[in-house]
């Protein structure tokens, strides 16, 4: 069996699909009005993507970049005055769900001398 001359995540195609998705992103997160919106999702995108940097995976690489797409979807939409999304938004970026809220939670629980 004959093994490729390189692993599929440096070849020039992988590589050209994420780098335009995470561009893609970028740019959508930079049309919110909002600043506390735009900073929100510009540290949250590139958080992701340097999270799974090291994916080696296809099935796993596969299924970031589908939920990237996924991402790339509800951004549009909420731009486009999804009340829906939009408020799912503004929960995370102010702290109302997701990651943000626990850690409030957690420092608001911790006493203060």
């Amino acid at each position: 069996m004959l093994r490729p001359n390189r692993p599929f995540y440096q070849a020039r195609t992988h590589v050209t699909t994420v780098r335009c998705l995470y561009r893609r992103l970028l740019r959508l997160s930079g049309q919110f009005t909002d600043d506390v919106h735009r900073c929100y999702l510009k540290s949250w995108i590139r958080e992701r993507f340097r999270y799974f940097r090291f994916l080696k995976s296809p099935m796993q690489v596969q299924r970031q970049i589908a939920e990237g797409d996924e991402v790339e979807q509800r951004l549009t939409r909420a731009l486009a005055d999804d009340t829906s999304e939009l408020k799912f938004i503004d929960d995370l970026a102010y702290g109302r769900l997701g990651r943000l809220y626990d850690v409030i939670n957690w420092i608001k629980s911790y006493d203060n001398p």
